[in-house]
């Protein structure tokens, strides 16, 4: 396996790890693969560890290339600049697709929280005129061939109901800063940001996950993100689960910290979004 850091901007603050197959002279040899492209979450924040390298080595084990881009994060989170480095990866990985045994046409971006906001506004935008201006990257460098979301933010104005209303809010106040500069912003800038108010039949292909009991990112959004893709005749498969806290990733030991982390029942999703991808792209041969 080959595994590089590939830095996103001067600094190599924001960067790519690389989890490329190596091509073996003893079976499948030239074999091109899909790749997957993932975004952790850790709310404009930090980029999860728990979100990361383990999920990669789990598509390593369907054959697919996967990267991990850690985006900015923290006082280097205002947009766009997150989603300049996710443009930027994909155009990278398109650019090596040969050297790397990629099929450039069955390229996943999938996201975690807020990576998922992150890989639904590159969903939701990669052939708008604004983003070409700002990247430089034509839209096909940059496009997703599907996505794979799991408990995102797609709808800031999404709070939920019940007893957990004022800490969403608590958390959003922290997140807007962190995105917009401002605790609070316009509803201009908020909508600009807001996914689904971009879903359009550009939108591609996607796979969303989320519990009905996360505490942090009301169900709702994900919902709500089924339903406008239904609107504009988008394919998804949606999967809700009923219990299971805010940020299980993979749902099991590898990353669980605490025994409400770990549930064989959720940890399904990832096998489920692996069969989705491989009947996508058989499809599409």
């Amino acid at each position: 396996m080959q595994i590089n850091k590939i830095p996103l901007d001067e600094k190599g603050e924001a960067y790519i790890n690389t989890y490329v197959i190596e091509d073996s002279k003893q079976f499948q040899t030239g074999k091109i693969r899909p790749a997957v492209v993932i975004c952790p979450g850790g709310g404009y924040s930090y980029i999860a560890d728990r979100e990361s390298e383990p999920v990669a080595l789990r598509y390593l084990t369907h054959g697919f290339h996967a990267f991990v881009v850690h985006y900015s994060c923290g006082e280097k989170a205002l947009y766009p600049k997150p989603l300049v480095d996710l443009a930027k990866s994909m155009a990278i990985v398109r650019k090596n697709s040969e050297e790397w045994h990629i099929d450039p046409d069955k390229i996943v971006v999938i996201g975690f929280s807020a990576g998922a906001h992150l890989a639904s506004m590159l969903g939701t935008n990669w052939n708008k005129e604004w983003l070409k201006k700002i990247t430089g990257f034509d839209p096909q460098e940059i496009k997703p061939n599907a996505l794979i979301l799991g408990y995102g933010i797609y709808d800031f104005n999404e709070k939920g109901d019940g007893q957990n209303k004022n800490k969403i809010r608590e958390e959003d106040a922290t997140l807007y800063q962190r995105i917009f500069g401002t605790s609070d912003p316009t509803e201009e800038q908020v909508e600009k940001l807001c996914p689904i108010k971009h879903i359009s039949q550009s939108t591609p292909p996607t796979f969303i996950w989320h519990t009905f009991m996360d505490e942090l990112v009301p169900v709702g959004n994900s919902l709500k993100f089924a339903q406008a893709l239904n609107e504009n005749n988008v394919p998804f498969e949606l999967h809700i689960f009923q219990d299971g806290p805010h940020g299980l990733s993979l749902a099991n030991e590898t990353v669980e910290r605490g025994k409400d982390f770990v549930n064989p029942h959720v940890a399904k999703w990832h096998l489920l979004s692996a069969e989705w991808i491989k009947k996508l792209f058989e499809e599409k041969n």
